[in-house]
């Protein structure tokens, strides 16, 4: 997988920002020119639970077009996680909308010791399935039970199965691969 560049500001201003937002999850942007991050942009989160989730405010990815403009692109999501490890949850899997762009995990789960990693997350096309070939390991989805995931990999790559099952007991059954893509500091 590519490795991403970041400059070491940019790079302590992702952890600062998660550190700062404590225990909320914090979120932003980088843009950047091919492999290399250029600029960091704050976000606001604007989850209805930020201790759990985060989500983007619309303002924050709409400066795209701006920095499109510059000839950059949008090159990373950053998120935190205060407690866990800096690995994509089924939530981060499941509403990985941009497949070119990395997102960028802090974990603060040891204060001292921030964890960043990076992760392209890419989504494959639906199929129908029959609920009884749903895993039995597939786990409801945190606010979500009629959608269930599974993880099968390990810790740098894998995938999410997803089944959003319907009421007439049909499940719609999609995956995420996620890779871990290196991350260069300079």
């Amino acid at each position: 997988m590519v490795e991403l560049i970041i400059p070491s500001a940019i790079y302590e201003e992702i952890i600062a920002h998660a550190r700062e937002g404590a225990p909320e999850e914090v979120c932003g942007i980088l843009s950047g020119k091919g492999r290399l991050a250029t600029a960091i942009y704050r976000a606001r989160n604007v989850a209805s639970d930020r201790l759990m989730d985060y989500v983007v405010d619309d303002r924050t990815l709409l400066l795209q077009f701006e920095f499109e403009e510059r000839g950059e692109r949008l090159l990373a999501i950053y998120h935190s996680h205060p407690e866990s490890p800096a690995f994509p949850s089924a939530t981060d899997a499941w509403r990985a909308f941009y497949p070119e762009t990395a997102y960028i995990i802090c974990s603060l789960a040891q204060p001292g010791r921030p964890v960043v990693r990076a992760f392209y997350l890419v989504q494959t096309p639906s199929r129908t399935l029959a609920r009884e070939e749903v895993p039995s390991d597939a786990t409801p989805l945190r606010g979500n039970s009629s959608l269930h995931a599974r993880y099968v990999g390990d810790r740098h790559s894998g995938r999410y199965d997803f089944y959003e099952i319907s009421p007439e007991g049909q499940a719609k059954w999609i995956s995420c691969q996620v890779h871990e893509s290196p991350i260069l500091i300079v």
